[in-house]
């Protein structure tokens, strides 16, 4: 990596040029695609954009951020191994909450399971290639694979595949799958995309399901069948391992329980052993329907802090080092000469402030959120918008993220589906004071503001041990202070905030005045599951990821609209109103774009990123190279 500071970050922005020019030419000059070949609710994946997704050729191929390598070693781009054999140790510093692909929501959780778990087929690097892995083909209507009317879906089974202990894998694991995804009981942390199926139809020979919908939905190949580095969408879970079992014993299993090596996966690898807190072990699995994995194992060691991690990486005990941030470049550049190669990538990720809508100190909460109190607080849009303004962002991306990142404005920032009209809150303390002046917030003896008694307080909860969350959250303190805001800290274990509701989890139960976490778009647009009023989570809905309570009836309608809508150019509109309406309402504070860094020792070489920017997508690629 180079040592010019300036370097890393003209690289990302080239980088993001060159994947998103060719998408926002395939679509008609304004966006509208999604940087996939995603056959979307009957549309066919040809070099024509259908279905509210550019198809093969439509997309630019993903390109590394500043002065980093391929995304791989020493040999660049190919996937081939380096050698045969070795173990290579992963450093993490969230250790899974879950081993389930469908009750985690957790970063670290998901890489891991990539290396248990294939879907049914997945994103590659090359320009929005989908690949099959589990299926023989990518369902399109070319093929046969999605009806005219984008009602049916028919997924062909390749024949001989087996799990991770040898029990066969067919067609019937996909409708055990759907059944236990929609069991409330089990705790699915999104149902979104299985809740359109209306029946699976399977052949004599259990290796063609044809799926039924009831209504067209366009992001249905993108939430159920396909999935990429970034998400598990497209996995499927053992039947065999849980027959007889209802959803609530399925959650309570030792499939994917911390500590437990009871998981059955359909990946390159499987669990040798999980010492809770300290690393999990795999070995390859010799059963896995693809390419043997190149390395025998791969050790995921969790280690207390970024800090311990770096100092690890470069003392050899771990070969990649994961998750880092724009503040850490400088510490990375300073690696270059011991052989440590940052491996960045820009992805659709951003770092956002969750306001919540509701009082969470009412039962109501997690019942009927229409009859839960509004937030003391941010229940008033010109509170959340004076807050917006006052936490100076700018500074916090110059000074603290060292000018290697952007300030955040919505959902799909860096992608063909943002709305260029749209530009960042501005740091703005004296506006922010007079909106809260307006508000009728008025300061108290100590300076912060009161009103009808209820003091101008919130607490803010994000993943305890992250230096630079916590570096953002003391900088945004000093500057809600002085516009009369107090915010509090109490940050939970991120296995507590990222739980499901069945598990008493922090964002879930919308135990929170204000959140912070990641996340990002994958292959589709659709966010509705974390802004659609439906998808608030409830003892009732408990999969629902609209963690903030966020309603608003025109948004809630473009919502049902984009999902049904095949034409990119109309469902581009559409999001762009959905994005102008969110901003107007002040729904969330996006507080920067994120690129996807990791970085690997001088012996490891990696896969390139798949075109979301993840490097997960094909860990049987990850390979040693020996006598170094």
């Amino acid at each position: 990596m180079s040592t010019k500071n300036n370097r890393f970050r003209w690289w990302a922005l080239i980088a993001l040029v060159v994947l998103l020019t060719p998408l926002i030419a395939a679509c008609g000059g304004n966006g509208g695609g999604q940087a996939t070949e995603q056959p979307a609710g009957g549309t066919q994946a040809t070099e024509q954009p259908a279905g509210g997704q550019p198809t093969t050729g439509a997309t630019g191929g993903q390109t590394p951020a500043a002065g980093a390598t391929t995304g791989t070693g020493a040999q660049g781009g190919d996937t081939k191994c380096a050698s045969q054999g070795g173990t290579a140790v992963v450093g993490i510093v969230q250790e899974p909450d879950v081993l389930d692909p469908f009750r985690t929501g957790m970063t670290f959780a998901v890489w891991v399971l990539h290396a248990l778990d294939v879907p049914m087929v997945r994103a590659t690097p090359k320009s929005g290639e989908i690949e099959p892995v589990l299926l023989k083909e990518n369902p399109t209507l070319e093929n046969g694979g999605i009806s005219k009317d984008g009602l049916t879906y028919k997924l062909n089974f390749k024949e001989g595949l087996k799990w991770s202990d040898g029990q066969p894998l067919t067609a019937k694991d996909l409708v055990f799958t759907w059944k236990t995804i929609m069991d409330t009981e089990y705790g699915a942390g999104s149902q979104l995309g299985w809740e359109n199926i209306k029946s699976i139809d399977l052949s004599n020979n259990d290796l063609t399901a044809t799926i039924k919908l009831n209504e067209v939905y366009a992001p249905f190949a993108a939430t159920v069948i396909q999935g990429s580095g970034a998400t598990t969408s497209g996995y499927l879970l053992p039947e065999h391992k849980f027959k007889g079992m209802k959803g609530a014993e399925i959650a309570k299993s030792d499939y994917g329980a911390q500590g437990k090596s009871g998981h059955v996966g359909s990946g390159p690898f499987k669990i040798e052993s999980w010492k809770k807190g300290e690393a999990i072990t795999m070995v390859r699995n010799d059963n896995y329907v693809g390419t043997k994995a190149c390395l025998d194992k791969m050790i995921w060691s969790v280690v207390p802090s970024v800090d311990a991690q770096t100092s690890a990486l470069q003392n050899g005990e771990i070969d990649l080092a994961t998750n880092y941030y724009a503040s850490d470049i400088p510490t990375l550049e300073k690696l270059e000469d011991r052989g440590v190669k940052a491996l960045a990538y820009p992805a659709f990720l951003v770092e956002r402030y969750v306001y919540n809508f509701h009082d969470p100190k009412d039962p109501n909460i997690t019942v009927d959120p229409k009859k839960a109190k509004p937030h003391p607080v941010f229940a008033d849009k010109n509170v959340r918008l004076a807050v917006a303004m006052a936490i100076n962002r700018p500074a916090i991306v110059e000074k603290l993220l060292f000018g290697k990142a952007k300030i955040g404005v919505t959902e799909w920032d860096n992608s063909p589906w943002f709305n260029e009209k749209l530009k960042p809150y501005p740091y703005d303390p004296e506006k922010a004071k007079q909106l809260l002046d307006q508000a009728g917030w008025k300061p108290g003896g100590d300076g912060i503001r009161e009103k009808n008694g209820v003091r101008l307080s919130f607490t803010h909860r994000t993943t305890s041990g992250n230096p630079i969350r916590e570096t953002i959250q003391r900088a945004a303190i000093g500057d809600l202070q002085k516009v009369g805001v107090e915010m509090k800290i109490d940050n939970p274990d991120a296995t507590k905030l990222f739980a499901t509701f069945s598990e008493g989890g922090v964002l879930s139960r919308r135990q929170f005045d204000m959140g912070g976490y990641t996340t990002g778009i994958g292959l589709d647009p659709d966010f509705s599951a974390y802004y659609a009023t439906n998808q608030i989570p409830t003892k009732s809905k408990p999969g629902g990821s609209n963690y903030g309570g966020y309603s608003n009836p025109e948004v809630d309608k473009l919502w049902k609209q984009q999902a049904t809508e095949l034409d990119p150019k109309k469902r581009k509109a559409m999001y762009d109103q959905i994005q102008q309406k969110m901003y107007d309402d002040v729904a969330v504070l996006y507080i920067y774009d994120r690129l996807q860094i990791d970085a690997a020792g001088p012996k490891l070489k990696t896969p390139p990123a798949d075109f979301t920017g993840y490097i997960w997508w094909s860990p049987e690629s990850f390979s040693m190279q020996q006598g170094q």
